[in-house]
């Protein structure tokens, strides 16, 4: 495969990391020219980035408090911009990346010429797809994408006020309002860990449980309902498939989870909340 050479440094998010952290970033470290290292934890994490040695490529930004997802990425992308990169690989903690998955995604892209984001399939339940297409999709994971620059600065940072959960859908939807492409290469499989995935069995079929808690429960369904009343007359067939997957949501903990009325409590609240427009962290 050709080798391709670009102009893309990487914004990595922490949250109290754990060492496995250290082990996710060796995956693509050596494939970025820097990495934007933004700390959300409440105290720093230089003790675990000692294990790196890549002191060099880093610039670590603690803020020594968690301020969402949305404002940590907008503070490590202005700094790509300011340091004059045109792309960005937008990362969370606890993903891993092929060895060359940098030189797969540009290899497979003409140019990014339209495109706000190009990014792997996210295999978050070794779901294995292998497909060599391209696909023109709504929404994508944020972890694993390669971001045009050039679409993030048209359209403004990502919004704060959601600060966890459908930061990365809400994005996405505004970066296909915008007529510009969001595109997933399903055969550059990229290890995704969404919270703790446990399968289990309903009659013969697989179920996959998240167990998020109550709290990121809340941030879910406030967040969801806010991107459908923005997008919703925009792309109908979101609406169903949120509505589908808030459903499924419910019956799965319902049946399967722990802390049933706590995490349906906390849904309801952040339903009404989002009705309310009352956004931002949780207090």
């Amino acid at each position: 495969m050709k080798k391709t050479k670009t102009n893309i440094c990487a914004v990595v998010i922490f949250y109290n990391p754990v060492i496995e952290t250290i082990t996710n970033i060796r995956t693509y470290i050596n494939q970025v020219d820097r990495l934007y290292l933004i700390d959300n934890s409440n105290t720093t994490s230089l003790s675990l980035l000692k294990d790196l040695d890549y002191e060099d490529k880093i610039v670590y930004l603690p803020n020594y408090d968690n301020l969402g997802m949305g404002k940590a990425l907008n503070i490590g992308i202005q700094h790509a911009i300011n340091d004059n990169y045109s792309f960005v690989l937008t990362m969370d903690q606890d993903t891993q990346l092929p060895f060359d998955y940098i030189n797969r995604i540009f290899s497979a892209i003409d140019n990014f010429d339209g495109k706000g984001i190009v990014t792997g399939f996210h295999d978050t339940a070794n779901k294995k797809r292998i497909e060599n297409k391209k696909k023109n999709v709504l929404t994508t994971l944020m972890s694993g994408n390669v971001l045009n620059l050039n679409s993030y600065k048209a359209l403004g940072g990502f919004e704060e006020k959601l600060f966890i959960d459908y930061v990365d859908n809400e994005f996405c939807l505004r970066l296909n309002s915008n007529k510009y492409k969001v595109i997933v290469i399903q055969n550059i499989l990229i290890s995704h860990n969404l919270g703790t995935i446990k399968e289990k069995k309903l009659f013969f079929k697989s179920i996959y449980t998240t167990n998020h808690s109550p709290l990121r429960l809340y941030y879910r369904t406030r967040n969801r309902i806010f991107c459908i009343k923005k997008y919703g007359y925009i792309f109908p067939g979101f609406v169903f498939v949120q509505l589908f997957s808030f459903i499924k949501e419910v019956l799965i903990i319902i049946i399967f989870e722990k802390e049933v009325l706590n995490k349906l409590s906390k849904m309801i609240l952040g339903f009404f909340h989002s009705l309310q427009n009352k956004y931002g962290r949780y207090e």
